[in-house]
């Protein structure tokens, strides 16, 4: 984990044996070269592997993928990994009574896998993104998903808008049923031995803050949606904000995780 007193941004450049990926880059603000660089942060694409890498200096990269792996796994059993989020989303309940899963909005877009878990269970799942990088990554493999045959009907329900969710949630302004909040940790309690992906995050993004802003929860809570659901790590407080919601509140707890839920209508 980088201390917060010692980050700052990582400089990204950019290489792509394929010409397209240049206006990419442009609109990226990251600079196009024209050799594969080393020891540097590098967004790239080769024309073998044309899945859209981001590499960081030490040569270990990252690429988001819906097609492969747990999270092809997840395509053919729908749902999966994401019973508990789905219980606490109350998706099941409104599907009883609307005949159809609700629309959810995943306002910490981050790596995308519950947000796909949650399509694939039958949501049309709208993820928020405030990094333009990771919002490429995410929009590369969605893009990927929609020519795959088995993977297509679940990626036309997932939509990624690069956003900051404490902005686009303004008051009243949701047509989703539910909103979703996965912020990432405070410092003190993520391991050392974080997952590769959120390692990555944790450094194009800066380290958790020791004490979390009440913006995201307040503008969840006012956006107009039926219920809000946070995931926090087992035994943690309540998610900053969490004071100025005068409704009712559950939670549903694992051995590691719990899911706060804000009812915001009747």
């Amino acid at each position: 984990m980088i201390p917060s007193s010692t980050w700052t941004p990582p400089i990204i450049v950019g290489f792509s044996e394929l010409a397209s990926d240049v206006q990419l880059f442009a609109g990226l603000g990251i600079e196009s070269v024209s050799a594969p660089p080393t020891k540097q942060w590098t967004l790239s694409r080769t024309s073998e592997d044309q899945r859209l890498t981001l590499t960081r200096p030490d040569g270990v990269a990252l690429c988001m993928d819906f097609t492969s792996g747990k999270t092809r796994h997840r395509t053919t059993e729908s749902g999966m990994g994401v019973q508990g989020l789905s219980k606490a989303l109350g998706t099941k309940n409104y599907l009883k009574h609307n005949g159809r899963y609700p629309a959810i909005v995943d306002a910490t877009g981050g790596l995308g896998q519950d947000a796909w878990g949650l399509a694939s269970l039958g949501c049309e799942v709208s993820i928020y993104e405030r990094h333009p990088v990771v919002h490429a990554l995410l929009s590369d493999a969605l893009q990927r998903a929609c020519s795959d045959e088995q993977a297509a009907s679940i990626a036309n329900r997932v939509s990624v808008k690069l956003v900051d969710a404490t902005e686009a949630l303004q008051p009243h302004s949701t047509e989703a049923y539910a909103i979703y909040l996965d912020p990432m940790y405070p410092s003190r309690r993520k391991k050392a031995s974080s997952k590769k992906g959120m390692q990555f995050l944790h450094e194009l993004l800066g380290p958790p803050p020791a004490i979390d802003s009440p913006d995201l929860l307040e503008a969840a809570l006012t956006s107009g949606a039926a219920r809000v659901a946070v995931k926090r790590p087992a035994g943690a407080p309540l998610l900053a904000g969490s004071d100025s919601f005068s409704g009712q509140r559950t939670e549903i707890s694992t051995p590691n995780t719990r899911y706060d839920i804000y009812h915001c209508l009747a």
